[in-house]
């Protein structure tokens, strides 16, 4: 399957934040400065629409779990990670924001990861992680199961 643009609320994973976040304040801030300081400052207003740019998560499911990028950042949200996942309508985030319909993933230690997408996108997802949670499920009754 291709990858497609996803957004994730912030708080998923801390290392892709700030991996991120560091990202964001080496282009907002030296890179900028030093072509407004020594090249133009022109291209320094390109850089900062640059950095400022709100470029969408790329994700893609796999076997091992849903795989996230953003520019250099990657990330794998593995499925032993994943405890449950629904569709939710109606969803209000900051109070102001209201989104359609949302993928909300149950993570463990008490996370959650929020993925907006197109409805089409988020329910084929739906699909695809419940499909891969229920197998998961019946492979670890399968073994406790098992005689010995």
């Amino acid at each position: 399957m291709s990858a497609f643009p996803v957004w994730l609320l912030f708080g998923w994973s801390r290392r892709f934040e700030l991996c991120r976040g560091c990202w964001l304040l080496l282009m907002t801030g030296p890179v900028t400065w030093a072509c407004a300081h020594y090249i133009s400052g022109i291209l320094s207003l390109v850089v900062l629409g640059l950095s400022a740019w709100p470029f969408a998560y790329r994700a893609r499911w796999t076997p091992e779990g849903l795989d996230v990028r953003w520019l250099f950042v990657r990330e794998r949200l593995q499925l032993l990670q994943i405890e449950r996942a629904r569709l939710r309508a109606g969803f209000r985030h900051l109070l102001f924001l209201r989104y359609e319909l949302v993928l909300e993933l149950d993570l463990a230690g008490s996370r959650r990861a929020v993925v907006i997408a197109p409805p089409q996108i988020l329910e084929s997802l739906y699909e695809q992680i419940t499909t891969a949670l229920t197998h998961r499920e019946r492979e670890g009754a399968g073994t406790l199961a098992a005689p010995r």
